[in-house]
């Protein structure tokens, strides 16, 4: 593995699979006074998508060291990203299992937590892809054309769906609807990100993984999303529409959250 440390200026060079390729992964981590709560919830991930993908990693404690490491050079609240590619490469789709992974990390402010979010059900289609599904891959160009339907900030979220018009996930976020208490969230079998987030909530509540539709997002008692950085945000408005703002299995999470990354 080739570490590079972005804040100080390093990085790949042009024949990295990751830029040529999309050929990588990604963490992006919340950091509080130099302390990643869910580094390793991030780094199994990391670890699990690695696999998937053919990437050789090095031991758990590498990584937990060179990530905590990098964390604390910078007490104040901030994102921290680590970016693993499979290395550089020659012209050509075949890899090259001789070239050792890179690894980028760099960091940057993070901004407040919000209090609410207003989103809107995004046009751009999400591909549907079982191999890659789950994994937190570099192929985001779906993502990028999705938050170009609005400018501003008018909008802070697009949910996006697949061609069968089933709920996949937000733009940066999963998505949870609770209807007559029961929390359903979309199951991430053929598009999506397994959140860390989300897999916090699923840990801590009773959740179905079930297909649903925008529409019936629509006629919820309540939205939330989930964001590793951003923790639980509950959804104010979709297309402009207001939800109830009695939000009671949100608040029930969000506290217990709030509680977890406080101690």
């Amino acid at each position: 593995m080739r570490w590079f440390d972005a804040n100080r200026g390093q990085a790949p060079g042009a024949d990295d699979r990751g830029l040529a390729y999309g050929d990588g992964l990604f963490e992006t981590m919340r950091s509080s006074e130099g302390r990643i709560p869910w580094l390793a919830r991030h780094l199994s991930r990391l670890r699990s998508g690695a696999q998937k993908l053919g990437i050789a990693l090095p031991a758990m404690d590498e990584l937990i060291s060179k990530v905590a490491e990098f964390a604390a050079e910078n007490a104040a609240d901030q994102v921290v990203k680590l970016l693993i590619t499979r290395g550089a490469g020659s012209r050509g789709y075949a890899t090259d299992a001789e070239e050792p992974p890179h690894a980028v990390l760099s960091s940057g402010t993070r901004q407040p937590d919000s209090s609410g979010w207003h989103v809107r059900v995004c046009q751009t289609v999400l591909p549907r892809q079982p191999e890659l599904a789950g994994i937190k891959h570099l192929n985001r160009l779906p993502q990028v054309l999705a938050r170009r339907e609005w400018h501003g900030n008018r909008f802070d979220e697009g949910i996006m769906c697949t061609d069968d018009g089933i709920v996949r996930c937000g733009i940066m976020s999963n998505v949870f609807m609770v209807s007559e208490g029961n929390v359903v969230t979309p199951r991430i079998d053929v598009a999506g990100v397994a959140g860390v987030a989300r897999g916090w909530v699923l840990q801590r509540a009773e959740v179905a993984q079930l297909a649903f539709t925008a529409a019936q997002l629509h006629s919820a008692d309540e939205i939330f999303a989930t964001n590793a950085v951003r923790g639980i945000v509950p959804v104010l408005t979709i297309d402009g529409a207001r939800l109830p703002e009695d939000r009671p299995v949100t608040t029930r999470l969000m506290h217990a959250l709030n509680a977890e990354w406080s101690s």
